[in-house]
């Protein structure tokens, strides 16, 4: 095994320098693998923020139905004369956003000046599971 100098002589190397010099590792690309190991660490991740984002906006999208209801009962205390038109009232607003009414406990209250309408939903929700939403609305003035 004999190499050249800058000058073009000739020279002879090491046994074990012609070894390493013939011998050359075959070269990976290494940016490939570390692609795979970044996403096989960043997809579960990806996922848990998609799936929270998913639970938190379920949740606020019951909340809003369950205030709107509230809203509406409320409003319906000012014109109905029984409770149970109230009611009527709120399972028809939930229908209306898609909720079940058999899942919401709706109570009303009257204190002197104050009426409150509240209601509580027990739903389902990813990641979280089985959690209870709840709204109340209150007038005042109301009989």
């Amino acid at each position: 095994c004999a190499g050249d100098d800058s000058a073009g002589r000739g020279i002879a190397k090491r046994p074990d320098q012609c070894l390493r010099a013939n011998h050359q590792q075959p070269q990976h690309n290494s940016v490939e693998g570390s692609v795979f190991i970044e996403l096989a660490l960043a997809l579960p991740l990806l996922m848990m923020a998609v799936w929270g984002s998913l639970a938190v906006y379920q949740a606020i999208a019951v909340h809003l139905a369950l205030s709107d209801a509230a809203g509406v009962g409320v409003e319906a205390l000012s014109y109905a004369v029984s409770e149970q038109q109230v009611v009527q009232a709120v399972d028809q607003a939930l229908l209306q956003d898609h909720l079940n009414p058999s899942t919401v406990t709706c109570t009303i209250v009257r204190y002197r000046q104050e009426t409150t309408v509240g209601l509580r939903a027990s739903v389902v929700l990813p990641i979280l599971g089985s959690t209870t939403i709840q709204a109340k609305e209150s007038s005042y003035g109301a009989s």
